[in-house]
């Protein structure tokens, strides 16, 4: 761990013990009433903010970043001075009628992160893959719609003395936090860039909180004109500055790493979002049956509408984890393919530098495969290479992962592995176990290979030079002459600087 990484890391610790204490401390006021509900979280929520601001700012200029990403948080930095500039007007102005200029700097908060978010780099994608994400993020939105819906804008709309103007009033702030998190929806299911998607979520969550906050103001309004400040909202609020604030520290200490980030086939969580957004809908849909007290017919048709739903979405995750898990299969071998084979490494280093354990790869190149193929036909060379994948399957543990990158070169990630000379014992088994002839139909051929090792032990910098580390030590294997052989990336350095 860097010391910048640190110093991130303790500021992080900080602002998380300030926030816990001042939301103890708002829900002790408005229990007790000994203090003003806002007395510690008001002056929290305005570091919080000038924390995000800072952090956004810092971001912008970091050039350990892509210049997409210090361009979002540019505009992250804009919004998170409105935010700041919120609590000031409204102290300054004091309570005045829709729209004040603090809520002019509220809104303009909202539009402005909007936009941020917007400008955050996604995985490149087909139209129709872009379109499916545009659908996703508008099933969540249209969740949180009929949340808003049911909660705030219909109670007004059904008041009839109520103005359009209260109307608007109640609904503006939460209908801005619904576009902001439509953005933020889309971006995540899209695929965000792996070193914002931290950032990203702790942005989501933040904005979910405040639309609940909002949410609840605009309940509030529709039951009277003066409406008191509650616990629950500065709770709200509070939580949300924390989590952006959290957001800004975590770009800059995943900026102050750069290489543990790098891209990968692990599933996106931001998938289960539009099931989450379904949960919601009918859940309302019950609670508006039993409130209205009509069972029959609307209790059925909602249950049954429920069950059908369940279904199909059952049905589409199923669909949706076998198409994952082709993306990053071989077809030919059912190993996993060169994509997953770095996601995996990526994922087994992070681990070991978790917990000070070892990771090690092995670099497997066929001898002999182009030669098969030219006496005997392209089937019996894919026949060996579906069995020499059964071989080194048959190698390795459970935990291992057997990958093919292409042709007739395959790899081996080892995860618990505590030294080099365990990863050249399973390579030695692999040999052992080529001494065995494979049948191709009636042509029985001798598999041998040339395999480089290479160990995670002292303080490899990523996937990418392991997996470079290894290529080195197997075309020494090579070069060595022998049907099977094997070598080691530190004999290869010795023999480097013995020469």
């Amino acid at each position: 761990m860097t010391a910048a990484t640190r110093r991130y890391a303790v500021l992080l610790g900080g602002l998380t013990l300030l926030y816990l204490v001042a939301l103890a401390t708002t829900v002790t006021a408005g229990v007790t009433h000994r203090l003003p509900i806002d007395a510690v979280s008001g002056p929290a929520m305005v570091l919080f903010a000038a924390v995000a601001l800072a952090g956004a700012v810092l971001a912008a200029r970091h050039r350990g970043l892509d210049q997409r990403t210090r361009r979002a948080w540019a505009t992250a930095a804009c919004s998170f001075a409105m935010l700041l500039a919120t609590p000031v007007i409204f102290l300054i102005t004091g309570p005045v009628p829709f729209p004040s200029p603090g809520d002019g700097t509220h809104l303009a908060f909202g539009l402005l992160l909007l936009v941020a978010v917007q400008q955050f780099p996604v995985a490149s994608a087909a139209p129709r893959e872009r379109a499916k994400a545009g659908l996703d993020a508008a099933t969540v939105v249209v969740g949180g719609a009929m949340l808003l819906w049911y909660a705030v804008i219909g109670p007004h709309v059904q008041q009839t003395q109520t103005s359009p103007d209260v109307v608007v009033a109640a609904g503006a702030y939460p209908v801005t936090d619904l576009a902001v998190l439509f953005g933020l929806a889309r971006v995540l299911l899209r695929g965000a860039d792996r070193s914002a998607r931290l950032p990203l979520w702790l942005i989501t969550a933040g904005m979910v909180v405040f639309f609940c906050g909002d949410a609840y103001l605009g309940i509030a309004q529709a039951q009277t004109a003066q409406v008191e400040r509650t616990p629950w909202q500065f709770a709200c609020w509070l939580t949300t500055h924390f989590l952006l604030a959290a957001a800004a520290v975590t770009q800059l200490r995943r900026a102050a790493t750069p290489g543990k980030e790098a891209g990968g086939l692990r599933r996106n969580p931001a998938t289960r979002l539009p099931y989450a957004a379904v949960a919601v809908g009918y859940a309302l849909m019950v609670l508006a049956v039993l409130r209205d007290g009509r069972f029959y017919p609307w209790s059925g048709l909602v249950l049954g509408a429920i069950a059908i739903t369940a279904l199909v979405v059952a049905r589409q995750a199923l669909t949706q984890r076998d198409t994952d898990d082709l993306a990053a299969t071989d077809p030919l071998t059912g190993l996993a393919n060169r994509a997953r084979l770095h996601d995996g490494l990526d994922r087994a280093l992070t681990r070991a530098a978790r917990n000070g354990g070892g990771v090690a790869v092995l670099l497997v190149d066929m001898n002999g495969f182009k030669q098969v193929n030219d006496t005997l036909g392209h089937h019996a060379g894919d026949r060996l290479l579906a069995e020499f994948a059964q071989l080194m399957r048959r190698s390795v543990l459970g935990s291992d992962l057997v990958a093919r990158l292409g042709g007739d070169e395959f790899a081996i990630v080892l995860t618990e592995v505590s030294a080099e000379d365990a990863a050249v014992a399973v390579a030695q088994r692999l040999q052992r176990a080529m001494a065995e002839p494979v049948d191709l139909g009636g042509v029985w051929v001798q598999p041998s290979a040339a395999i480089g090792v290479a160990a995670s032990a002292g303080g490899v910098p990523g996937a990418d030079e392991l997996l470079h580390r290894a290529d080195v030590a197997m075309y020494r294997a090579k070069r060595s002459g022998a049907s099977t052989a094997c070598a080691t990336w530190s004999e290869t350095v010795r023999t480097t600087q013995a020469g």
